[in-house]
């Protein structure tokens, strides 16, 4: 048989992006809605972005990061 590719997901963002909202709410960020949705990104892996495909997924990440504070959150008063 054949390989053509697979997904990877993003286990590093799942758990970074979890203690980085739990570290600005203790701050005292509160959540613009009762409840959101972060999709913390998969990619599909194949021969051509073999190499690159973990750079990519950090790029989701950090992409995430920065929108914490004007996506999914207000201020502290």
């Amino acid at each position: 048989g054949n390989i053509n590719g697979t997904v990877a997901q993003n286990p590093f963002a799942h758990g970074y992006v979890s203690c980085a909202l739990l570290e600005l709410l203790n701050e005292g960020w509160k959540p613009r809605r009762e409840y959101a949705f972060i999709n913390a990104g998969s990619i599909v892996v194949t021969k051509e972005n073999l190499d690159t495909y973990t750079a990519a997924l950090r790029q989701s990440t950090d992409l995430i990061l920065a929108e914490l504070k004007t996506r999914y959150l207000l201020p502290p008063k």
